[in-house]
């Protein structure tokens, strides 16, 4: 209302996202932060172009929060900073495609919960690397994340593994790049080749 009164209401891009989920004892935990399921992990995300553009177009495909600020330059024509993760979600919105991006998420809250999740053609790996328990889930059979088929599926997990890796070696190139690697970063590498994932 506000910003219909002001004048702006047109011509603002008004976006409502959230940045976790709740967990209901879905799999045992309650709140967020706690594990790498889809209750706390998806999110809603409404974006309304300027002038209703875009207007209910619903996406079925997987999007990330990183890729909102991608969406914002785009449509502004700004153009984007080059190390920046993340793209435009406008041809999304435009009905251009409808094809899933990567998703990946980590949590790091408490000790024995280093994890880190990626969802792809499907499938959706969590592995926990202070433990190294890990979980694959057929996420098309399996919605819901109960049955863990990682011991079934080898091949598929260590796929999205290499995936989650390529991720955490290039997040950390993009810092060195950036002159800030910050001690974190550098025991994350430590522990990935003590765990024999790195070389």
């Amino acid at each position: 209302n506000a910003l219909k009164e002001s004048g702006a209401y047109e011509n603002s891009i008004i976006i409502v996202t959230a940045d976790h989920g709740e967990g209901f004892q879905e799999h045992g935990q309650w709140f967020h932060s706690e594990t790498l399921y889809n209750e706390e992990i998806h999110v809603p995300l409404i974006i309304r172009l300027p002038r209703g553009r875009g207007l209910l177009t619903e996406v079925e495909a997987n999007v990330r929060s990183i890729d909102i600020y991608p969406t914002i330059t785009d449509h502004l024509n700004i153009k984007s900073i080059p190390q920046l993760q993340g793209e435009s979600l406008i041809p999304f919105i435009q009905g251009k495609t409808n094809s899933d991006l990567l998703v990946y998420s980590e949590t790091r809250k408490k000790l024995n919960q280093d994890m880190r999740a990626i969802i792809k053609n499907g499938y959706k790996l969590i592995i926990n690397f202070e433990t190294g328990k890990k979980e694959l889930y057929n996420l098309k059979n399996d919605p819901l994340e109960k049955n863990n088929i990682e011991e079934k599926e080898k091949d598929i997990s260590a796929r999205l593994l290499s995936e989650i890796l390529s991720i955490e070696t290039s997040s950390v190139k993009t810092s060195r790049k950036a002159g800030r690697v910050e001690e974190k970063d550098m025991k994350e590498i430590e522990k990935l080749k003590s765990l024999g994932y790195l070389q």
